[in-house]
């Protein structure tokens, strides 16, 4: 009887290591899935401002080509002015 018990122990024990086992893989992925939603929420609330940076930028560059442009206009009038060929 005692080897019979000796390996049910043995059998429950393995069992046992390999339910935590499991559970530990899971909760490992639960979590990088979570780190995941994280990572996609910072990027969601990240957009806007890429935007907001973006056309703030596209006004900069719209306004110093007019200005360029007026310059140009404003030069070529002069007697230094451009030359036609």
């Amino acid at each position: 009887m005692t080897p019979f018990l000796t390996v049910f122990f043995i059998l429950i024990t393995l069992v046992a290591v390999l339910y935590n086992r499991l559970v530990q893989d899971r909760n490992r992925v639960d979590a990088a899935w979570s780190d995941i939603d994280v990572q996609l929420q910072r990027r969601h609330d990240l957009i806007p401002q890429l935007v907001k940076a973006v056309d703030q930028y596209a006004g900069y560059e719209k306004r110093t080509y007019r200005y360029l442009g007026d310059k140009a206009v404003d030069h070529e009038g002069t007697a230094g002015g451009y030359e036609e060929a």
